[in-house]
């Protein structure tokens, strides 16, 4: 048999999904054939269909040895290091290869991936547009470039690349998946779930499909329909952490009794230092709430925090500087300028998460005048180069700033006077917020730190932004810095940020709902002492709680837990949490 027909027998194989099959066979021809590269191409081909991407990266670099202008080898290379998490070499080899082709749409493709992954979305974007002006009817490529603009804010940009991906391949899976979450974010519920239906419908198991369609549901108020969807998730995926995390929230204490089993038996199998491992024992912890064997819970909450902090470790030097650069910027008073008032307004709740946030804006987006965006992260990506570079916010700083914002908001009704931005982290923001928009409304979320730290152990939160929740020292540490910057605020904008305590608020909501509608300008309307039946979608762990008539439920939580938090509450600054700790 000739070298060419092993291979193309290899090939064969590959294309069935015989990976192993495929291996022994490019095996076989390198034997015949050891200088040839094309043998050692399709290996890594094999690896990487069986998921040994860093095994494949040697393969493919043997054959860019062999042949130096072998360009689809150069390319594997470059996505087995990417699949790898080898970023930086796969940079190199892709800079490489666009040096000698630099009209491949493909290896431009590639280059966006990796600058996506490194965090440099700018550089990302600009790529990803080489690789659709080059291939403009190509979806992969508009699709990388929609999740690149969904990350640096630009919703309405996202959306219009997401579209044109689907008119040049509707029936694209990954696509109509994607799609979905900027879809709910711009207040096109309806679609979201339309387009989600449809992957599901053309992929019945896709499981990525079938998870976003059961998160959808969740943040849509849907729980049975949502614990069916997760049910189908783990008819996938037997050991599928995530699933069996959110049962163990939706569920009643006699429906999770199975659940319990399944975990424990999946943990046999999970790997070590996984986020699936830690979903494992965050169920395992909300079904002993539920039981109330406290011990149980604790037990588990130690495990599941351990495994994410192992994973995502705080930075405790990064954050203080962070601090110190921000409040350097705004010494003294900031004085406001007498400007007009954008329309729509824009009313940004602060404070740490957990603190309330969810709750504040559902009360205010109760109101038929004021639109609920969530948690935008526009204000942070659009001020990323003036704090990195440190660069003036002057005028012409802020009117782009305000322009740049402007264009990332959803399309909004004609009767919206002022919307809703809930990013918690905007604390951080807030001498830029003032001065780029001096009537805007800042509302400061105050609830006790004991509380708000028990919802964070208890709670697993989506990407790395939120690692410090995961460790009780770390937590400690970043709260005292909300404390610090806040007080700072005060004392730069006088009488211009407007606290909501949350006990107080839960306690009286049509007290404090209506002292917030004065805040912000807008007339009191009765459904905003009655949040929980105004509420949409809500993309944040306070999906489901959100939906619940408010109640004082949660205040003083932490008193069962004070034992374990002893850690958390020795490293709280008794300065500027005292009246909590007295």
């Amino acid at each position: 048999m000739t070298v060419n027909q092993i291979l193309e027998g290899a090939m064969s194989h590959l294309n069935q999904g015989q990976g192993k099959k495929a291996l022994q066979k490019a095996k076989a021809a390198m034997h015949q054939a050891p200088k040839s590269p094309h043998p050692y191409n399709i290996a890594g081909l094999s690896l990487s269909s069986l998921g040994k991407h860093g095994e494949a990266a040697k393969y493919f670099l043997r054959a860019t040895k062999l042949a130096p202008d072998y360009a689809d080898a150069h390319r594997n290379l470059a996505q087995a290091l990417i699949q790898s998490g080898r970023f930086d070499t796969a940079r190199s080899v892709l800079s490489t290869l666009l040096g000698k082709h630099v009209s491949d749409g493909s290896s431009w493709y590639l280059f966006a991936q990796c600058e996506y992954m490194t965090g440099r979305f700018h550089e990302a974007e600009d790529a990803a547009t080489k690789a659709v002006d080059l291939e403009p009817n190509s979806g992969r490529n508009r699709n990388l470039r929609a999740v690149i603009r969904d990350k640096l804010g630009d919703l309405p940009g996202s959306l219009e690349e997401y579209e044109a991906a689907l008119r040049t391949d509707p029936m694209n899976v990954e696509t109509l998946v994607n799609i979905s979450v900027p879809l709910a974010r711009s207040l096109r519920v309806p679609e979201a779930l339309e387009a989600l239906n449809k992957a599901v419908s053309l992929a019945p198991n896709h499981l990525g499909a079938r998870q976003r369609l059961a998160m959808h549901l969740v943040e849509a108020g849907k729980k049975a329909a949502a614990i069916d969807a997760f049910k189908a998730v783990l008819a996938l995926d037997k050991t599928n952490g995530l699933a069996m995390e959110q049962l163990a929230q939706l569920q009643t204490p006699l429906q999770n009794v199975n659940l319990v089993k399944d975990a424990k038996r999946a943990l046999n199998t999970a790997s070590k230092r996984s986020e699936n491992r830690a979903s494992l024992f965050f169920a395992l912890a909300a079904v002993a709430r539920q039981a109330n064997d406290q011990k149980a819970e604790i037990d588990a909450l130690k495990k599941a925090n351990g495994e994410m902090s192992s994973l995502m470790p705080y930075n405790y030097k990064s954050e203080v500087e962070w601090e110190s650069l921000i409040c350097r910027r705004f010494p003294q008073e900031i004085q406001l300028p007498d400007s007009e008032i954008h329309t729509p307004n824009p009313i940004y709740i602060v404070g740490l998460p957990r603190s309330g946030t969810t709750l504040a804006e559902a009360v205010l987006g109760a109101h038929r005048q004021v639109a609920p965006l969530g948690e935008r992260a526009a204000a942070g990506i659009l001020l990323k180069d003036i704090l990195e570079k440190d660069l003036p916010f002057d005028e012409v700083s802020v009117r782009l700033f305000c322009e740049n914002d402007s264009k990332l908001l959803p399309e909004m009704a004609p009767e919206v006077s002022a919307y809703v931005d809930k990013m918690p982290e905007n604390y951080r923001l807030v001498g830029f917020l003032k001065t780029a928009y001096p009537h805007c409304k800042i509302i400061n979320m105050v609830r006790d730190p004991r509380d708000v730290a028990l919802s964070m152990w208890r709670g697993h939160f989506s990407g790395s932004a939120l690692n410090y929740t995961y460790d009780l020292q770390s937590m400690a540490h970043r709260f005292n810095i909300y404390a610090r910057m806040m007080r700072h605020w005060y004392s730069v904008l006088p009488n211009q940020i407007f606290d909501v305590r949350y006990e107080e608020l839960v306690s009286d909501l049509p007290k404090i709902s209506s002292e917030m509608a004065e805040y912000c300008d807008l007339e009191w309307a009765e459904k905003m002492a009655a949040p929980h039946q105004s509420v949409t979608q809500v993309m944040t762990l306070s999906a489901s709680q959100v939906r619940e008539p408010v109640n004082e439920k949660s205040v003083g939580g932490w008193r069962k837990y004070e034992a374990s938090f002893e850690e958390f509450t020795d490293a709280l600054d008794a300065e500027l949490w005292g009246h909590y700790l007295h």
